[in-house]
């Protein structure tokens, strides 16, 4: 009998599943990606016995029980509240009123990192000594030891499957004569409780940033098989594992059981994938099983009942208490739980309970929740009063609106004392998951007290704060808040440009004695801006919030900003966002006064030339056109306009900016390069970020043997290059997106010659420079970085880098806002690109200075923080810096005096928003319409400050900061 050919025939001739159908098309997915496959499985597969674990609806079942017993001991209606309160949530998850996860979301938000150790449940056990891994278990194990599969991802917590490992010996990194597999487990394993991704609050913050790009690259040369998944977890996000993102070359196959539910998640994902029957890419999905006896609802499971009673009973009555109280709220919240306003007062001690303050609350002993407790009784008493506020619809009798006044300032006062705990928190690695609870009742306080700009600025705060512990629900709800209030009542000042000695004056800020002649003013470029939206998201805040921090960090430190075309015509956030705030009326001249546009030589600033821009660009093949109203793109056709004489922009020659990128990259791989380029990528390496987070080896990058295999995949990769240039004919043009699709980097995986090869090179180069290539394809993990660093420095550099070699004899530097990380790279491409006498440098004007403790550093700022600024903080702090934008004019590099004042700015102007500091007092309450009431009423129901028992979950991602001033500067020596 043949072999099985695939994991699919594997998996059907082992016993171990049966399908409907493998049919043609799955082949002809297997043939696109060479046979590789990655195995996708779910909980589904550890509920077989002798495994036997609780899919996920016992589990949630067992908990919710668990905790409503607790809670319930001791009352004199014991067993009826009991039954009530059990019925009325297994009443609401059966019929999808509350969700799976949003059980354990909200009892995650109570109970912190306490919950987490309740998943040590899911640890694998034995029978008569031997692991109890089933058929299922020891089959995924086989296949990753033979090599049968690229990689095993896992939604799953229990760690059978590494004991099924251990039976066919401890797995080596390389398996299966040479092709590297590994077991991915996304969300974490139980016996690491703190790597454990169970909620919905994680799950809405998006996977970290490495296991995006290792799904990336999965979908993109593999093929999925995915079984024992309902796809659940991709109900809120579709795109949760990527696969809509990778629609165009994602490859799919999906085991369905026959005749169950289909989860939202998988229908969302077949309505966006191709399903044609003879379509090589896409989704097919299956109807199949596994077999093996599964687990039912009539079971019982004595080891993990027991466990789960034990870590509620740990937790003690009130707590459990308290967790009821979250859940039957959110449950009555949408329509359901009608019976059980009885049993919730029977647990509060005879009131109807609120959940941010309560009697359990106010009688428990509180110890190190003290602090909590006293902000979540501060928020409640600050949420019933603009309830009352609120409800309102006629004028205030005098004797009503001083009182309300009284009322509103005592509480402003207090709210600045909580502010500062708040901005001492929230960027935190942990934050509390209600700190934008703060923010958002502060800036009502300030809105019903007719404060609007301020109120407005600390709502945006709160959406930050709210994205920043993965709220995604809350931040979108002030998103709209703040969107559909009114807006306070502004004077435009018309900004001009003057023609002789200074450039336009700022609303006043900057006098003319301190404004050095126009031929010294400066732009800097902002090469994080490039083809923005692409990774934004793997921050820890909004897109626009990290664009608006670089923007308002240029804003401060340079006189003008230079931006691409791309980014003002096909920048759906940095347009609608950032200029429009979601409107179509009149983009923000603020920001716009700041910003010079970049343009081909091949384009004149005419009229209509972003709008001619962007209809060329989303012509071409390839192009990502995001979603921009062609209205937005006019208006700012007519700002630019409208300057008249006095606009400005940017030329670059398009032909040679082609030419120098082919020259200089090929230059780093010449032979009297080629040594100093290795050492660089082998400094690359060392400090890559989340070193044992590649998925592959977890020892230390710096470790000897990582360095030595460093060091051989430079000096294999340098060499390769250098062949593939040699190969080339001399004037042949090298673009980025060859080199992508030799090295990989591209989505597509084919391995035939003639689209990953210039049809110019000769066929005795075909044979060599493959076989090189199936070298590197082995090996992403590793010369994927590398490929980027040869790739991308130059790219993004070379605009910058070219403008330099124009100013020699001139006024010298070249500014680009960079990264520390960023450095080393455009240092280098500084080095590679000198030549003929023309020497270029990359001065970091950010120079380190001697803090108190003796040690150097670098001031940084939190982007959530500079990116929240308000436009007057933001002028003040400029008008503060002047001196050090002077110096930069005059091309002097910074010193430590100059650190430590833009050390004092930063920390003057961030350490809270401004209009957390108490001010002039409330002496009126708005009268507001019934719109607006209602919108502050349905904002101020979700403001609920909750006492949290354990630390808060770690978040998902860490968010940037940005190091300030944070320029090089480039500049051109004969």
């Amino acid at each position: 009998m043949a072999a099985p050919r695939n994991i699919v025939e594997s998996a059907i001739e082992g016993g171990i599943l049966s399908w409907s159908d493998v049919g043609p098309r799955v082949e002809k997915m297997l043939e696109q990606v060479a046979g590789r496959a990655t195995l996708f499985v779910g909980s589904a597969l550890s509920s077989f016995k002798p495994a036997m674990l609780p899919v996920w609806d016992i589990f949630i079942q067992l908990l919710y029980v668990s905790l409503v017993n607790k809670a319930a001991e001791g009352l004199d209606n014991e067993q009826g509240v009991r039954e009530i309160l059990r019925n009325a949530i297994q009443e609401a998850t059966k019929s999808k009123i509350l969700q799976n996860y949003e059980v354990t979301e909200t009892i995650a938000r109570r109970q912190g990192t306490e919950y987490l150790d309740l998943l040590r449940a899911f640890s694998a056990q034995k029978q008569d000594g031997i692991w109890a891994a089933n058929g299922a278990h020891r089959w995924v194990a086989r296949s990753l030891r033979e090599g049968k599969v690229a990689a095993v991802i896992t939604t799953n917590f229990d760690d059978y499957i590494e004991r099924a490992l251990e039976s066919l010996l401890s797995m080596a990194p390389q398996l299966g004569g040479g092709k590297m597999t590994f077991l991915f487990k996304i969300h974490g394993s139980c016996y690491e409780p703190e790597t454990c991704i169970d909620t919905r609050l994680q799950r809405s913050q998006g996977l970290p940033s490495y296991t995006v790009d290792i799904l990336d690259t999965l979908l993109q040369r593999t093929l999925w098989f995915v079984t024992a998944f309902s796809g659940g977890d991709m109900n809120d996000n579709a795109d949760y594992l990527r696969i809509v993102s990778n629609k165009s070359h994602a490859r799919v196959v999906w085991l369905h059981y026959p005749g169950s539910y289909k989860e939202k998640g998988l229908r969302l994902i077949q309505d966006v994938l191709d399903t044609a029957p003879e379509s090589p890419q896409g989704l097919c999905v299956l109807e199949g099983v596994i077999h093996g006896e599964r687990v039912s609802e009539g079971d019982d499971f004595p080891p993990f009942r027991i466990t789960v009673e034990d870590w509620a009973g740990g937790l003690g009555p009130e707590w459990c208490k308290l967790t009821v109280i979250d859940l039957i709220r959110v449950i009555q919240a949408r329509g359901g739980a009608k019976l059980c306003g009885k049993s919730l007062k029977e647990l509060n001690f005879g009131e109807s309970p609120r959940q941010d303050w309560n009697q359990v609350l106010q009688r428990m002993d509180k110890g190190v929740h003290e602090k909590q407790a006293g902000i979540a009784q501060k928020c409640c008493e600050v949420a019933k009063l603009i309830e009352k506020i609120t409800d309102y619809n006629g004028p205030l009798s005098s004797l009503d609106a001083d009182k309300f006044c009284e009322e509103l300032n005592d509480a402003q006062s207090a709210f600045h004392q909580l502010q500062v705990w708040l901005q001492e928190t929230v960027t935190a690695d942990r934050p509390h998951a209600q700190s934008w609870v703060i923010s958002a009742l502060y800036g009502l306080i300030l809105y019903c007290g007719g404060c609007l700009e301020s109120a407005l600025e600390q709502l945006r705060f709160s959406s930050a704060a709210a994205w920043l512990v993965g709220d995604i629900d809350t931040y979108r709800l002030l998103i709209e808040t703040i969107n559909s209030l009114p807006k306070p009542t502004t004077t435009t000042t018309t900004t001009t440009t003057p023609t002789t000695k200074v450039p336009r004056t700022r609303e006043g800020v900057e006098s003319e004695d301190l404004i050095e002649e126009e031929s010294s003013t400066y732009m800097a470029f902002i090469p994080a801006m490039d083809n923005p939206n692409s990774k934004l998201n793997r921050y820890g805040v909004p897109p626009a919030q990290y664009m608006r921090a670089l923007l308002h960090r240029a804003i401060l430190f340079s006189d003008y900003v230079a931006l691409p075309l791309n980014v003002l015509t096909n920048s759906s956030v940095f347009i609608n966002e950032i200029l429009f705030n979601y409107t179509l009326d009149t983009p923000n001249e603020f920001y716009l006064q700041y910003i010079v546009p970049i343009l081909p030589d091949t384009l004149e600033f005419t009229p209509g030339t972003l709008w001619t821009y962007r209809q060329e660009t989303i012509k071409r093949s390839g192009y990502l056109v995001e979603p921009v109203d062609e209205r937005q793109i006019k208006k700012l056709d007519d700002y630019f306009q409208g300057l008249g004489g006095n606009r400005r922009f940017l030329n670059y020659d398009a032909k040679k900016i082609s030419r120098d990128y082919g020259e200089f990259v090929r230059r780093q791989v010449e032979p009297e390069y080629q040594e100093r380029t290795v050492e660089h990528l082998v400094k690359v390496w060392e400090n890559l970020e989340n070193p044992s987070d590649d998925g592959y080896d977890n020892s230390p990058r710096d470790s000897p043997d990582r360095q030595l295999e460093a060091r051989d995949a430079a000096q294999f990769l340098v060499r390769t290059l250098h062949m593939y240039f040699t190969y080339l004919p001399p004037t042949q043009p090298i673009y980025r997106s060859n080199l992508y699709r030799y090295t990989d980097l591209f989505t597509e995986s084919s391995d035939d010659p003639s689209t990953i090869l210039p049809t110019s090179l000769p066929p005795s180069s075909l044979a060599p420079l493959l076989s090189r290539r199936a070298q590197i394809v082995k090996k992403p993990w590793i010369y994927g970085p590398f490929c980027h660093e040869l790739f991308d420095p130059v790219y993004v550099s070379n605009i910058a880098m070219d403008l330099a070699m124009r100013e020699i004899g001139g006024r010298g530097y070249c500014w680009a806002f960079v990264e520390e990380r960023e450095l080393w790279s455009w240092e280098f491409v500084a080095e590679v690109r000198g030549k003929d006498g023309v020497k270029i440098r990359a001065d970091r004007m950010g120079i380190p200075y001697h803090s108190e403790g003796g040690a150097e550093s670098h001031y940084q700022i939190s982007s959530l923080l500079l990116g929240q600024m308000s436009q007057s903080s933001l002028l003040t702090a400029r008008n503060s810096l002047l001196p050090i934008r002077k110096k930069l004019r005059l091309n002097t590099l910074l010193d430590e005096a100059d650190g430590k004042l833009i050390s004092q700015v930063m920390r003057e102007f961030t350490q809270i928003p401004s209009s957390a500091k108490v001010g002039e007092r409330i002496e009126k309450v708005r009268r507001m319409e019934e719109r607006e009431r209602d919108r502050v009423r349905e904002l101020v129901r979700r403001c609920v400050f909750l006492v949290r028992k354990g630390r808060a979950l770690e978040r998902m991602y860490e968010e940037p900061y940005l190091a300030v001033p944070g320029m090089l500067g480039v500049r051109c020596e004969v």
